[in-house]
C-alpha cells in the first residue's frame, strides 16, 4: 500500500489543514492464459478446440451453449491441467447442435470459484436431411409436414418451378397440415426458413 499526507499551511507556516489518504495495491495474477478457442462443423456435429498458455489452479471449463447469443447452458465440463507454465490443448463435442445459429463460449473456472468467459462462437447447422418428412409426395389437396426436434416458429413457401411463390405458411413446433386449395398439378419445392435454416423440398402435386 501507499500512505500519503498532505498538509496546507498559511503565510505564517501555520498548519491550517491536514488529510491523509491510504492507496492498497493488488497484485494478482490471471488464473488463466487462454490461447485460440475454435469452433468448426464436423458433420452433424460441433468441434470445439481451445488451448491455454499458462494456468494456476484452474478446476475445470465449462462448456456453454445457447441458441439466441443470451441464455445459455452448460452442455459439457472438461477437467483442467490445474497448473502448467507450458501449452495444454483441449477439445469438446457437441452431439446435438441446435437447427439453425448455436452460439458457444468457455467458462473457466479456478480452484478458488472465481470464473472468467471466452469470447463466443458461432456455428449454423441448416441442413434438416433426415429430419422432415412430407406426406403424401405426389400429394393432391393437402401435405403433412413434420419436423423433428423443431422447437422455432418456421416459414413454408410452396414455390413452382420457376422459383414463384404460390402459397405460404407459417409452422410451431413439430407438425404442420399444408393445405393446397386451387393449387395447379405439376412439380414444385417447399422452401423452409428459419433462424439460420433454409431447405427445399421437391413435391409433385398431381390433379385434385
Amino acid at each position: 500500500g501507499v500512505y500519503n499526507l498532505s498538509k496546507l499551511f498559511d503565510q505564517s507556516s501555520v498548519l491550517q489543514s491536514q488529510s491523509d489518504t491510504v492507496t492498497l495495491i493488488s497484485n494478482s495474477t490471471l488464473p488463466v492464459v487462454l490461447g485460440n478457442f475454435t469452433a468448426v462443423k464436423a458433420g452433424s456435429k460441433a468441434l470445439l478446440k481451445w488451448n491455454t498458455l499458462q494456468e494456476i489452479n484452474t478446476a475445470s471449463f465449462e462448456v456453454q451453449r445457447s441458441g439466441d447469443g443470451t441464455s445459455f447452458i452448460n452442455i459439457d465440463t472438461v477437467k483442467a491441467a490445474g497448473n502448467s507454465n507450458t501449452e495444454k490443448q483441449y477439445q469438446s463435442i457437441d452431439a446435438s447442435p441446435l437447427q439453425g445459429l448455436n452460439y458457444y463460449r468457455l467458462k473457466q473456472l479456478d480452484k478458488n470459484g472465481n470464473y472468467v468467459y471466452s469470447d463466443i462462437r458461432v456455428l449454423v447447422f441448416d441442413d434438416l436431411s433426415g429430419l422432415v418428412t412430407i406426406s403424401p409426395n405426389p400429394a393432391k389437396d393437402k401435405l403433412a409436414v413434420t419436423i423433428t426436434g423443431n422447437k422455432q416458429i418456421l416459414h413454408l413457401y410452396l414455390l413452382n418451378s420457376q422459383g414463384q411463390q404460390v402459397k405460404a405458411y407459417t409452422m410451431n413446433g413439430q407438425y404442420s397440415q399444408l393445405l393446397l386449395p386451387g393449387v395447379a398439378a405439376g412439380v414444385y419445392y417447399l422452401k423452409i426458413t428459419g433462424n439460420g435454416i433454409v431447405s427445399n423440398h421437391k413435391i409433385v402435386i398431381e390433379n385434385q
